[in-house]
């Protein structure tokens, strides 16, 4: 089908619907870009994650998260994570996160890291609903991850058991509160 008769097709169907009394239902997702205080994170998603879950739904964990709280989310677990280590903040490699729609099947985070000429970027697809430990966890992953790569020709391997015994220790800090939520 040409681009003019596509047009054409799509007009018909919007004339048709005001014909007979009804709105057109046009949905547009707007997303929205959000970037960290330091700018290694970048975070697009739609700035309303949807309708809490209603007072009857059973006792759900997960939080919503939207472009600028992960922000500052992220931002919290990096400094946590080097003031664990003792480490200065030189960051190297871009995290791109994309907050994606939940569904049953992926609750968990989606990971990714790419060599291009100039160093590692990094990609996180985190669930619109999120339990804090499976995102804290995530984003230890890909800071361990960064700092591991910094000079590196290949991705190096993290092993499981130090991601999750850094992960542990951040979240076990009772004085720092690592995911930020709405209000």
């Amino acid at each position: 089908m040409n681009q003019g008769r596509a047009w054409a097709v799509v007009a018909g169907l919007v004339l048709s619907t005001f014909a007979h009394g009804a709105a057109p239902v046009i949905r547009t997702e707007q997303v929205f870009t959000a970037t960290s205080r330091s700018a290694q994170f970048i975070i697009q998603g739609r700035a309303n994650p949807g309708p809490p879950p209603s007072p009857n739904a059973p006792k759900d964990s997960r939080i919503s998260v939207t472009p600028d709280l992960l922000a500052v989310s992220c931002e919290r677990i990096k400094e946590a994570f080097l003031r664990q280590l003792q480490l200065p903040d030189r960051w190297q490699g871009k995290v791109h996160i994309g907050i994606v729609p939940a569904t049953a099947q992926s609750q968990g985070v989606g990971y990714g890291a790419s060599l291009f000429r100039d160093g590692f970027q990094y990609r996180l697809e985190v669930p619109q609903r999120v339990e804090p430990e499976r995102l804290v966890r995530a984003v230890v992953q890909v800071l361990l991850q960064e700092l591991a790569n910094r000079g590196a020709a290949k991705s190096a391997e993290i092993p499981l058991w130090l991601r999750e015994g850094m992960t542990q220790e951040l979240l076990s800090d009772q004085l720092i509160n690592l995911v930020a939520q709405e209000s």
